[in-house]
């Protein structure tokens, strides 16, 4: 049971930090605004 839950916190503590910082540049989002802005 100790596993399960220390999964979850990783998951937790990733999903927020991926929120709070963002992708980056590998991020479907940055991909679709770099075409659009190299379209202009």
């Amino acid at each position: 049971m100790m596993h399960q839950s220390r999964n979850d916190l990783c998951l937790l503590l990733g999903s927020t930090f991926l929120l709070i910082v963002g992708a980056g540049r590998f991020s479907f989002d940055e991909r679709i605004a770099g075409k659009n802005t190299r379209a202009e």
